[in-house]
């Protein structure tokens, strides 16, 4: 669905991005968020974030240290290797 909206020039709004996938996904995202001192959340926006210049990012916040956390998640510079091996989960 994603390259289709990026095919078409339309704006992409993910809904609770890579959180809901298989166990499997969810250790991976654990994992590569260890590795950058980061929460699973902030991975999954780091990763929307890389993935295309068309996806809108509305992340739940609800509190002012969740919408910093939230905004922290552009610090999160996710390798080739861990960018892809959340991209092929999909």
């Amino acid at each position: 669905m994603l390259d289709y909206t990026i095919e078409q020039n339309l704006a992409f709004i993910p809904w609770y991005p890579l959180a809901s996938g298989p166990g499997k996904m969810q250790q991976n995202i654990q994992a590569i968020a260890e590795k950058h001192g980061a929460t699973t959340a902030q991975v999954a926006l780091a990763w929307l974030l890389r993935r295309s210049a068309n996806t809108l990012l509305i992340p739940g916040t609800r509190s002012l240290a969740h919408l910093q956390e939230n905004m922290a998640a552009v610090q999160v510079k996710l390798t080739d290797e861990e960018f892809s091996l959340l991209s092929k989960s999909f």
